[in-house]
């Protein structure tokens, strides 16, 4: 049996190799101003100034070891984090620098979630994700948001299952050349699903 509890200090250098298969993170902070490693650099920087709002799945009587985790919040709360790309190694920066041009629309923002390799496509995701939507309800937030790069096949399949629209998409100056995707939910998006099958389409026109 599995859980969702809040995320300790115990739990951070596990949560930095969760987060890890979300991104270029190791490959982003190698050669970090600071000469930092990169379980050192994602606690300093990344996960303990959101511990407050990170979750983490564990099993019953081993809470000690994480299994899946989300870090969400506001828009607004995270606006408010510090700016760790300061420390990036200018050639990090110009690679990821489009990534700042992207504007994040105001609510609720999923800045990661993942779930063990051996877990997946047991619900857990879903169970992770639903969590997140709660704390929004809660907030009275009704946008939620996250980014997703277009080759993780896998997370964008499970993003649109959930609910979630592309609405956005930059290319950012890896050799890949592969699009990170910005995907939103809310109630207006939720009434376009399948849009030209509904009857608001058939009611559409453009001239006339």
């Amino acid at each position: 049996m599995y859980k969702l509890i809040s995320a300790e200090e115990r739990h951070v250098g596990q949560i930095a190799q969760q987060l890890s298969s979300t991104g270029y993170w190791r490959a982003g902070i190698e050669g970090n101003t600071l000469g930092l490693g990169y379980e050192a650099f994602m606690a300093k920087f990344i996960i303990k100034p959101q511990l407050g709002f990170t979750t983490v799945l564990v099993e019953e009587n081993r809470e000690e070891v994480v299994r899946g985790a989300l870090i969400s919040s506001s828009t607004k709360i995270a606006d408010g984090l510090p700016d760790y790309s300061q420390y990036f190694h200018p050639k990090v920066l110009e690679i990821f620098y489009p990534i700042k041009k992207l504007k994040m629309s105001d609510g609720y923002l999923i800045s990661f979630l993942s779930v063990d390799l051996s877990l997946r496509g047991k619900g857990f995701g879903e169970k992770l994700f639903s969590f997140a939507e709660e704390k929004a309800r809660r907030e009275n937030l009704d946008n939620i948001s996250l980014i997703v790069w277009a080759f993780n096949i896998s997370a964008v399949k499970f993003y649109c299952k959930m609910g979630m629209v592309i609405t956005n998409c930059i290319t950012c100056n890896t050799p890949e050349k592969i699009p990170l995707l910005y995907m939103q939910k809310n109630k207006m998006l939720s009434r376009m699903h399948e849009y030209f099958e509904t009857e608001d389409y058939q009611n559409f026109h453009i001239v006339g």
